[in-house]
């Protein structure tokens, strides 16, 4: 309210109705005040997270400039580039060539003499590594019939196994397009186009489709085995990310280890699709989670992605300049660092004292967070709870959460983090990002097995058009491989 008009008020008071009716508009204005400043500061919230300091990812931060922002991994102190002892890489020559090409001495550069009669008594030799003409080649079966003079019945021979079709796509065509589309993330339209420009002939979007379909058919065996696997490891990260199904949102989760990964497709994010996954309602072992809440209704053992609670740390440092946020993000890394160097010693756990040392530290933090945002100096709502800020939300969780973050300090075996999920998860957003929604919730499938397949080979050291041409050759030795292996 405009003070000239307060002041008119003022002037005006002379029975008691107009007092009350003035107290009542002040009143009103300080609820709108109050409501206002809750606005302006939830804004400043979101304007403070970035991708550096929250889960948003990196194309939520616009194209705007940015300050330099301090990165959570630190300085190493090395300079750019090959560090001392590199090896490097590079191409050597092979004792014998495929092909071998004279270049013969005919005449003398400097005076024209003939030498084509003379024995050459020095050579030197370089070699060109370069493909082929690559050109796509036809191989005709024919089979014969024949009159038995035993039974007097027209016979005939058979063609090999997989020749179904009066003409059709080989297996290495068939792996090619869904190497290109699975593990490069190519597009239906660009995988045609470029096998068109590499090769002169291309497969249309319904053959690559119906190749995606059998390699799902055949490696259902292999994805049940996979799950069961992974409900007997000891510890797997868990992860999910959203993903365009129809121009709807969906969800890939993941069940990722050194060795092997299972990824699934659904429209849900929460219990019921894990239960559908089929490997948390089963699994006793530590999954490796953030703080997703539907992950801790399960019965394992858990334990927290560190990297998260580094960027929500590092937001806390740099919206509401609270020490504390940043003492307790150097004492995990300093855990993290101490872990690094017992298991360079050989050494695989702390001892007593160092344990309790790093316990006793964290809690005094925790307890410096709990003081710095007392429940008592917060506004309340209208049921009389205290409202709660960013610094005192994080503060509760993580002291209520204390054994969950602080259980790769107790046990070596359990990572800092649950980067390793991330990373395997990540190509989906390529995936989407080149190649747009999934236009079926088949084709989501389709992709979350074969994806599946693919990350297993490449985890224990296969190249993955190689193990995708065994399953167009009908050979699923690798697959069952990949699922026994240690």
């Amino acid at each position: 309210m405009l003070p000239k008009e307060l002041e008119r008020l003022t002037a005006k008071l002379d029975t008691q109705e107009e007092l009350a009716f003035l107290r009542l508009v002040v009143g009103q204005l300080y609820e709108q005040v109050a409501l206002l400043r809750k606005e302006v500061e939830e804004l400043k919230n979101q304007l403070a997270k970035n991708s550096s300091n929250s889960d948003k990812p990196p194309s939520s931060d616009g194209l705007r400039k940015k300050h330099k922002t301090k990165s959570l991994r630190g300085k190493s102190g090395r300079k750019p580039g090959a560090q001392p002892g590199h090896k490097g890489k590079t191409l050597k020559m092979v004792s014998i060539a495929d092909h071998t090409q004279q270049h013969r001495l005919e005449s003398c550069p400097n005076c024209l003499t003939d030498l084509s009669g003379v024995t050459a008594h020095l050579k030197d030799r370089r070699q060109v590594f370069d493909l082929p003409a690559m050109k796509i080649q036809v191989r005709e079966h024919q089979i014969e019939g024949k009159c038995c003079p035993g039974c007097g019945e027209a016979v005939w021979s058979e063609y090999p196994s997989g020749v179904n079709s009066l003409v059709q796509y080989g297996p290495n065509i068939k792996a090619l397009g869904c190497y290109l589309k699975h593990y490069q993330m190519i597009s239906y339209n660009r995988v045609c186009d470029s096998m068109q420009h590499l090769f002169g002939l291309s497969p249309c979007p319904g053959s690559l489709y119906n190749a995606e379909r059998q390699a799902y058919q055949a490696l259902e065996d292999f994805e049940v085995q996979l799950r069961d696997k992974l409900i007997e490891v000891r510890v797997a990260g868990f992860d999910e990310t959203s993903l365009r199904v129809m121009k709807t949102n969906h969800w890939l989760h993941l069940c990722s280890t050194d060795e092997r990964a299972l990824f699934h497709i659904d429209p849900r994010r929460g219990r019921e699709a894990m239960d559908r996954m089929g490997i948390l309602p089963h699994f006793d072992g530590i999954a490796v989670h953030d703080f997703w809440s539907s992950y801790f209704g399960y019965d394992c053992e858990h334990s927290a992605c560190n990297v998260h609670l580094l960027r929500e740390l590092k937001y806390i440092t740099e919206r509401f300049d609270q020490s504390w946020a940043e003492q307790l993000s150097g004492l995990l890394l300093r855990i993290k660092a101490s872990r690094k160097t017992k298991q360079g010693q050989g050494l695989n756990t702390f001892s007593d004292i160092e344990t309790d040392y790093f316990q006793f530290q964290y809690r005094q933090i925790i307890k410096q967070a709990l003081e710095t945002n007392p429940l008592e100096e917060m506004p309340v709502n209208n049921r009389g709870n205290p409202i709660k800020n960013d610094p005192r939300k994080l503060a509760e969780r993580l002291d209520l959460y204390e054994p969950q973050v602080l259980h790769f300090m107790w046990d070596f075996h359990v990572p800092f983090d649950n980067n390793r999920s991330e990373r395997d998860l990540r190509m989906a957003k390529v995936k989407q990002k080149v190649s747009g929604c999934f236009r079926s919730i088949k084709g989501a499938r389709y992709f979350a097995r074969i994806r599946s397949y693919i990350v297993c080979a490449r985890k224990q050291g296969y190249y993955a058009f190689d193990a995708l041409r065994l399953i167009f050759n009908n050979d699923f030795s690798l697959a069952r491989i990949l699922v026994v292996s240690e």
